[in-house]
């Protein structure tokens, strides 16, 4: 169980990002709405907007993308994908659950870039 009885269904936080089936993107998009308190319309519309969406296209996203995507909510949720990650230049060169960071290519960005 995760935060407020949300369970883990298909496996998002067993699966790295890059690999999520739509599936496990809807899954990570309403538990982060969850945590974050969303107003119920708000979630349904964000859940509305990543409907078909696999992690890869997820990842493709830039902070940008997500604040014209989700509106006054993207940077949470662009955010929330990066603390998975664990992207951020101070983690550079540091380990996570999904194996070391140096040379880790997102999409067609680098980490870096971030």
């Amino acid at each position: 169980m995760c935060y407020q009885g949300h369970t883990i269904r298909a496996g998002w936080g067993e699966t790295h990002p890059e690999n999520w089936r739509p599936e496990h993107v809807r899954d990570w998009v309403t538990f982060v709405a969850e945590k974050y308190t969303f107003p119920v319309e708000l979630q349904g519309r964000i859940l509305d907007l990543v409907q078909g969406f696999t992690g890869a296209e997820l990842l493709s996203l830039s902070l940008t993308d997500f604040r014209s995507r989700f509106g006054q909510v993207g940077e949470i949720v662009f955010t929330a994908l990066q603390q998975i990650l664990d992207i951020s230049p101070e983690y550079e060169g540091r380990y996570t659950m999904f194996g070391k960071l140096n040379d880790k290519v997102i999409g067609n960005k680098n980490i870096s870039t971030f």
